[in-house]
Protein backbone atom coordinates (compact mmCIF):
# COMPACT_ATOMS: atom_id res chain seq x y z
CA UNK A 1 0.00 0.00 0.00
CA UNK A 2 1.77 3.19 -1.24
CA UNK A 3 -0.44 5.69 1.11
CA UNK A 4 -1.64 6.44 4.60
CA UNK A 5 -5.40 5.49 4.81
CA UNK A 6 -7.07 8.50 7.20
CA UNK A 7 -9.61 7.02 8.84
CA UNK A 8 -13.13 8.09 8.63
CA UNK A 9 -15.62 8.20 11.95
CA UNK A 10 -19.16 7.36 10.62
CA UNK A 11 -21.40 10.04 11.33
CA UNK A 12 -24.56 9.69 13.36
CA UNK A 13 -26.87 11.04 10.38
CA UNK A 14 -26.45 10.15 6.77
CA UNK A 15 -27.23 12.31 3.46
CA UNK A 16 -29.95 11.24 1.40
CA UNK A 17 -31.76 13.02 -1.17
CA UNK A 18 -34.27 14.62 1.03
CA UNK A 19 -31.39 16.59 2.71
CA UNK A 20 -30.87 20.40 2.03
CA UNK A 21 -27.61 20.83 2.92
CA UNK A 22 -25.62 24.32 2.62
CA UNK A 23 -22.20 24.93 2.26
CA UNK A 24 -19.95 27.99 3.73
CA UNK A 25 -16.32 28.59 3.83
CA UNK A 26 -13.45 28.44 1.31
CA UNK A 27 -13.18 27.51 -2.12
CA UNK A 28 -12.97 23.95 -1.00
CA UNK A 29 -16.54 24.50 -0.39
CA UNK A 30 -17.70 26.17 -3.27
CA UNK A 31 -15.40 22.62 -5.18
CA UNK A 32 -17.26 19.97 -2.97
CA UNK A 33 -20.07 22.27 -3.19
CA UNK A 34 -20.29 21.46 -7.54
CA UNK A 35 -20.02 18.06 -6.79
CA UNK A 36 -22.90 17.78 -4.54
CA UNK A 37 -24.64 19.68 -6.82
CA UNK A 38 -24.10 18.13 -10.35
CA UNK A 39 -25.03 14.74 -8.18
CA UNK A 40 -28.22 16.72 -8.03
CA UNK A 41 -28.42 16.83 -4.00
CA UNK A 42 -30.52 19.81 -2.51
CA UNK A 43 -27.25 22.09 -1.83
CA UNK A 44 -26.80 26.14 -1.76
CA UNK A 45 -23.51 26.37 -1.93
CA UNK A 46 -21.47 30.27 -0.35
CA UNK A 47 -23.97 32.66 -0.52
CA UNK A 48 -21.42 35.25 0.68
CA UNK A 49 -18.96 33.70 -1.96
CA UNK A 50 -15.86 32.38 -0.64
CA UNK A 51 -14.88 32.84 2.50
CA UNK A 52 -11.63 31.84 4.47
CA UNK A 53 -11.50 32.91 7.97
CA UNK A 54 -13.31 32.21 11.29
CA UNK A 55 -14.37 35.90 11.12
CA UNK A 56 -15.73 36.03 8.47
CA UNK A 57 -17.69 32.68 8.28
CA UNK A 58 -19.12 33.40 11.70
CA UNK A 59 -20.42 36.99 10.63
CA UNK A 60 -21.86 35.48 7.43
CA UNK A 61 -23.64 32.71 9.32
CA UNK A 62 -24.95 35.40 11.76
CA UNK A 63 -26.35 37.32 9.14
CA UNK A 64 -27.66 35.04 7.15
CA UNK A 65 -29.53 33.80 10.02
CA UNK A 66 -31.11 37.50 11.50
CA UNK A 67 -31.82 38.34 7.58
CA UNK A 68 -30.45 41.65 8.08
CA UNK A 69 -30.95 43.40 4.92
CA UNK A 70 -27.43 45.13 3.45
CA UNK A 71 -27.62 48.99 2.29
CA UNK A 72 -25.32 51.01 -0.34
CA UNK A 73 -24.28 52.29 2.54
CA UNK A 74 -22.57 49.32 3.35
CA UNK A 75 -20.96 49.02 0.07
CA UNK A 76 -17.50 51.20 -1.57
CA UNK A 77 -16.69 51.92 -4.90
CA UNK A 78 -12.90 50.92 -6.01
CA UNK A 79 -11.94 51.17 -9.63
CA UNK A 80 -15.13 51.02 -11.34
CA UNK A 81 -17.12 48.62 -9.46
CA UNK A 82 -18.44 48.64 -6.11
CA UNK A 83 -17.76 46.16 -3.67
CA UNK A 84 -18.95 44.98 -0.08
CA UNK A 85 -16.01 44.04 2.32
CA UNK A 86 -18.86 40.91 3.68
CA UNK A 87 -18.54 39.37 -0.02
CA UNK A 88 -16.50 37.89 -2.59
CA UNK A 89 -15.97 40.04 -5.60
CA UNK A 90 -18.71 38.05 -7.56
CA UNK A 91 -21.21 40.08 -6.11
CA UNK A 92 -19.53 43.22 -7.76
CA UNK A 93 -21.07 45.38 -9.90
CA UNK A 94 -20.57 48.88 -11.95
CA UNK A 95 -23.89 50.04 -10.37
CA UNK A 96 -24.26 50.44 -6.41
CA UNK A 97 -28.32 49.22 -6.73
CA UNK A 98 -27.20 46.21 -9.07
CA UNK A 99 -24.91 45.00 -5.77
CA UNK A 100 -27.21 45.19 -3.17
CA UNK A 101 -29.85 43.63 -5.52
CA UNK A 102 -27.73 40.61 -5.58
CA UNK A 103 -26.18 40.46 -2.23
CA UNK A 104 -29.86 40.52 -0.35
CA UNK A 105 -31.51 38.47 -2.84
CA UNK A 106 -29.25 35.71 -1.72
CA UNK A 107 -29.48 36.87 1.59
CA UNK A 108 -32.87 36.28 1.47
CA UNK A 109 -32.35 32.56 -0.15
CA UNK A 110 -29.66 31.57 1.99
CA UNK A 111 -32.03 32.50 5.38
CA UNK A 112 -35.35 30.04 3.77
CA UNK A 113 -32.42 27.35 2.96
CA UNK A 114 -31.09 27.61 6.30
CA UNK A 115 -33.91 26.93 8.11
CA UNK A 116 -34.64 24.01 6.42
CA UNK A 117 -31.47 22.48 6.13
CA UNK A 118 -30.26 19.52 7.17
CA UNK A 119 -26.64 19.84 7.32
CA UNK A 120 -24.41 22.97 7.18
CA UNK A 121 -21.11 22.03 5.95
CA UNK A 122 -18.11 24.62 6.98
CA UNK A 123 -15.20 24.86 5.19
CA UNK A 124 -11.98 27.10 6.99
CA UNK A 125 -9.18 28.03 5.27
CA UNK A 126 -7.09 30.29 7.22
CA UNK A 127 -7.01 31.63 10.68
CA UNK A 128 -5.01 34.15 9.23
CA UNK A 129 -7.34 37.72 9.10
CA UNK A 130 -7.04 41.41 7.22
CA UNK A 131 -8.26 44.67 9.55
CA UNK A 132 -9.29 47.38 7.34
CA UNK A 133 -8.34 50.47 8.73
CA UNK A 134 -12.14 51.19 9.38
CA UNK A 135 -13.82 48.57 8.83
CA UNK A 136 -12.14 45.81 10.72
CA UNK A 137 -11.87 42.60 9.88
CA UNK A 138 -12.64 41.65 6.62
CA UNK A 139 -13.86 39.11 3.87
CA UNK A 140 -11.70 39.91 0.89
CA UNK A 141 -9.64 42.74 0.05
CA UNK A 142 -11.19 43.43 -3.03
CA UNK A 143 -7.20 44.20 -4.66
CA UNK A 144 -7.12 47.26 -2.01
CA UNK A 145 -3.55 48.82 -1.51
CA UNK A 146 -2.08 46.66 1.17
CA UNK A 147 -1.28 49.56 3.40
CA UNK A 148 -4.95 50.26 4.20
CA UNK A 149 -4.59 46.60 6.24
CA UNK A 150 -2.80 45.16 9.01
CA UNK A 151 -2.40 41.12 9.48
CA UNK A 152 -3.49 39.25 12.31
CA UNK A 153 -3.15 35.13 13.06
CA UNK A 154 -6.42 34.29 15.26
CA UNK A 155 -5.24 32.67 18.66
CA UNK A 156 -7.24 29.22 18.96
CA UNK A 157 -9.65 30.47 21.89
CA UNK A 158 -10.80 33.70 19.85
CA UNK A 159 -11.72 31.17 16.73
CA UNK A 160 -13.73 29.27 19.18
CA UNK A 161 -15.31 31.40 20.41
CA UNK A 162 -16.16 33.26 17.43
CA UNK A 163 -17.74 29.72 15.70
CA UNK A 164 -20.00 29.10 19.09
CA UNK A 165 -21.48 32.42 18.92
CA UNK A 166 -22.51 31.24 15.24
CA UNK A 167 -23.44 27.65 16.61
CA UNK A 168 -25.48 28.75 19.29
CA UNK A 169 -27.61 30.88 16.93
CA UNK A 170 -28.21 28.27 13.65
CA UNK A 171 -29.36 25.48 16.57
CA UNK A 172 -31.76 27.74 17.99
CA UNK A 173 -32.92 28.83 14.74
CA UNK A 174 -32.40 25.31 13.53
CA UNK A 175 -32.91 22.98 16.01
CA UNK A 176 -32.09 19.68 14.29
CA UNK A 177 -29.50 20.75 11.86
CA UNK A 178 -25.83 18.78 11.84
CA UNK A 179 -22.97 20.85 11.29
CA UNK A 180 -19.94 19.42 9.35
CA UNK A 181 -16.57 21.50 9.69
CA UNK A 182 -13.68 20.90 7.25
CA UNK A 183 -9.93 22.76 7.21
CA UNK A 184 -9.72 23.50 3.50
CA UNK A 185 -7.07 21.41 2.08
CA UNK A 186 -5.84 24.59 -0.17
CA UNK A 187 -2.04 25.39 0.92
CA UNK A 188 -2.40 29.64 1.37
CA UNK A 189 1.15 29.98 0.19
CA UNK A 190 0.88 34.02 -0.03
CA UNK A 191 1.33 33.23 3.79
CA UNK A 192 4.26 31.62 3.55
CA UNK A 193 4.76 27.96 4.31
CA UNK A 194 5.48 28.16 8.18
CA UNK A 195 2.48 30.61 8.68
CA UNK A 196 -0.07 28.84 6.63
CA UNK A 197 1.22 25.28 8.78
CA UNK A 198 0.37 27.69 12.08
CA UNK A 199 -3.27 28.86 10.42
CA UNK A 200 -4.12 24.85 9.85
CA UNK A 201 -3.10 24.27 13.12
CA UNK A 202 -5.20 27.05 15.05
CA UNK A 203 -8.19 25.65 12.98
CA UNK A 204 -7.86 22.12 13.73
CA UNK A 205 -7.79 23.03 17.10
CA UNK A 206 -10.66 25.13 16.99
CA UNK A 207 -12.84 22.81 15.39
CA UNK A 208 -11.50 20.29 17.64
CA UNK A 209 -12.69 22.47 20.66
CA UNK A 210 -16.40 23.13 18.79
CA UNK A 211 -16.81 19.51 18.44
CA UNK A 212 -16.04 18.63 21.81
CA UNK A 213 -18.19 21.53 22.95
CA UNK A 214 -21.59 20.32 20.78
CA UNK A 215 -21.07 16.39 19.89
CA UNK A 216 -24.49 15.76 19.37
CA UNK A 217 -24.39 18.26 16.66
CA UNK A 218 -21.02 18.83 15.38
CA UNK A 219 -18.85 16.48 13.15
CA UNK A 220 -15.60 16.89 11.09
CA UNK A 221 -14.88 15.41 7.99
CA UNK A 222 -11.07 15.01 7.50
CA UNK A 223 -10.78 16.83 4.18
CA UNK A 224 -7.06 18.40 4.99
CA UNK A 225 -5.89 14.97 6.16
CA UNK A 226 -6.64 13.28 3.15
CA UNK A 227 -5.08 15.03 1.06
CA UNK A 228 -1.94 15.46 3.46
CA UNK A 229 -1.96 11.64 4.10
CA UNK A 230 -3.65 9.74 1.04
CA UNK A 231 -2.96 11.68 -1.33
CA UNK A 232 1.03 13.10 -0.47
CA UNK A 233 2.07 13.94 -3.87
CA UNK A 234 2.78 17.04 -6.23
CA UNK A 235 0.10 15.28 -8.95
CA UNK A 236 -2.36 15.36 -6.69
CA UNK A 237 -2.22 19.26 -6.97
CA UNK A 238 -3.39 21.73 -9.74
CA UNK A 239 -0.55 23.72 -11.73
CA UNK A 240 0.05 26.60 -8.55
CA UNK A 241 0.53 23.73 -6.42
CA UNK A 242 -1.53 25.01 -3.75
CA UNK A 243 -5.14 23.90 -5.13
CA UNK A 244 -6.27 20.07 -5.35
CA UNK A 245 -6.42 18.98 -8.70
CA UNK A 246 -9.68 17.44 -10.31
CA UNK A 247 -8.16 13.89 -9.80
CA UNK A 248 -7.60 14.90 -5.72
CA UNK A 249 -11.23 16.98 -5.56
CA UNK A 250 -12.92 13.62 -7.38
CA UNK A 251 -10.93 11.11 -4.99
CA UNK A 252 -12.15 13.87 -1.57
CA UNK A 253 -15.45 13.54 -2.80
CA UNK A 254 -15.63 9.74 -3.73
CA UNK A 255 -14.13 9.25 0.16
CA UNK A 256 -16.85 11.59 1.68
CA UNK A 257 -20.04 9.74 -0.49
CA UNK A 258 -18.63 6.55 0.58
CA UNK A 259 -18.87 7.46 4.10
CA UNK A 260 -21.67 10.24 4.18
CA UNK A 261 -24.03 9.03 1.86
CA UNK A 262 -26.72 6.23 2.82
CA UNK A 263 -26.47 3.51 0.62
CA UNK A 264 -29.74 4.87 -1.22
CA UNK A 265 -28.40 7.47 -1.80
CA UNK A 266 -25.36 6.38 -3.27
CA UNK A 267 -27.15 4.08 -5.30
CA UNK A 268 -29.92 6.81 -6.85
CA UNK A 269 -25.70 9.25 -7.08
CA UNK A 270 -24.62 6.28 -9.22
CA UNK A 271 -27.28 6.04 -11.73
CA UNK A 272 -27.65 10.05 -12.20
CA UNK A 273 -23.84 9.79 -12.93
CA UNK A 274 -24.54 6.95 -15.28
CA UNK A 275 -26.91 9.07 -16.96
CA UNK A 276 -24.58 11.91 -16.77
CA UNK A 277 -21.78 10.64 -18.43
CA UNK A 278 -24.29 8.67 -21.57
CA UNK A 279 -25.32 12.36 -22.20
CA UNK A 280 -22.21 13.62 -22.24
CA UNK A 281 -20.85 10.86 -25.08
CA UNK A 282 -20.38 12.43 -28.43
CA UNK A 283 -20.89 9.65 -31.42
CA UNK A 284 -19.12 9.22 -34.70
CA UNK A 285 -22.10 8.31 -36.38
CA UNK A 286 -25.91 10.32 -34.43
CA UNK A 287 -27.90 8.89 -37.03
CA UNK A 288 -26.89 5.32 -36.82
CA UNK A 289 -29.66 2.74 -35.17
CA UNK A 290 -27.28 1.90 -32.38
CA UNK A 291 -26.91 5.16 -30.86
CA UNK A 292 -30.31 6.15 -31.45
CA UNK A 293 -31.67 3.34 -29.25
CA UNK A 294 -28.89 4.34 -27.11
CA UNK A 295 -30.73 7.80 -26.50
CA UNK A 296 -33.79 6.10 -26.44
CA UNK A 297 -32.76 3.64 -23.45
CA UNK A 298 -31.22 6.66 -21.73
CA UNK A 299 -34.39 8.85 -21.95
CA UNK A 300 -36.35 5.75 -20.44
CA UNK A 301 -34.29 5.89 -17.58
CA UNK A 302 -34.20 9.86 -17.11
CA UNK A 303 -37.99 9.36 -16.93
CA UNK A 304 -37.67 6.16 -14.81
CA UNK A 305 -35.92 8.37 -12.63
CA UNK A 306 -38.30 11.44 -12.47
CA UNK A 307 -41.43 8.77 -11.77
CA UNK A 308 -39.00 7.28 -8.72
CA UNK A 309 -37.77 10.95 -7.65
CA UNK A 310 -39.79 13.93 -8.79
CA UNK A 311 -37.51 16.86 -7.17
CA UNK A 312 -35.00 15.47 -10.09
CA UNK A 313 -34.37 17.86 -12.52
CA UNK A 314 -32.29 16.61 -16.32
CA UNK A 315 -33.46 19.18 -18.00
CA UNK A 316 -29.48 19.74 -18.97
CA UNK A 317 -29.25 16.05 -19.93
CA UNK A 318 -32.21 15.46 -21.87
CA UNK A 319 -31.04 19.03 -24.19
CA UNK A 320 -27.55 17.20 -24.63
CA UNK A 321 -29.04 14.04 -25.76
CA UNK A 322 -31.90 15.20 -27.93
CA UNK A 323 -29.21 16.92 -29.53
CA UNK A 324 -27.15 13.81 -30.37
Amino acid sequence: MFTTPVHIDPPPHLIDYESRILLTGSCFSENIGNKINQAKFRVLSNPFGVLYNPASVSGALLRIISAKVYHETDLFFHQGLYFSFDHHSRYSRPVAADCIKEINKELETAHQFLKESSFLFISLGSALVYHHETKGIVANCHKIPGNRFTREMLEPEYCTELMSKALDAIFAFNKTIQVVFTISPVQYTGEGAHQNRISKAVLLLSVEKLCKKYPAQTNYFPAYEIMQDELRDYRFYAPDMAHPSETALEYIWTRFSENWLSAEAIELKNRIEKIQKAAGHRPFFAASANHLAFVQSQIKEIENLIREHPGLDFTKELASLKQT
